[in-house]
């Protein structure tokens, strides 16, 4: 998930860099604001998938029982179940693909020797 795109996520961090304290030590009150951003942003992640994995499933029921039992008069309020759920699945994906690049960025594409080897 593209963390810049959700505010939280700034405030996540100013709350987390805030709270460190300063010490004497330069290093090690560096090292205590990084883990407690990492804490903060870890904790915030698991709230935010668990809101929008409650989106999607709520969603979709409310959707299914709009077309079950509704009358055309819902038809505003599928509309925006439905885009409340095609938004959290977007960001699900997004987070997805990102998480698929970083893989393959961090190791690589295995067939590239072997073409390397093959057209040399």
């Amino acid at each position: 998930m593209a963390w810049e795109v959700k505010e939280e996520c700034l405030k996540v961090v100013g709350e987390a860099w805030q709270n460190a304290g300063i010490t004497d030590c330069q290093a090690k009150s560096l090292r205590t604001q990084l883990d407690l951003c990492q804490k903060g942003l870890m904790t915030w992640r698991q709230t935010l998938k668990q809101q929008e994995d409650q989106i999607v499933k709520n969603g979709i029921l409310n959707i299914g029982h709009l077309q079950n039992y509704g009358t055309g008069e819902h038809v505003a309020a599928m509309k925006q179940f439905q885009e409340e759920v095609v938004n959290a699945i977007i960001a699900n994906d997004m987070k997805w693909k990102q998480r698929a690049k970083q893989h393959w960025l961090k190791h690589g594409d295995r067939n590239t020797q072997y073409f390397h080897m093959q057209a040399s």
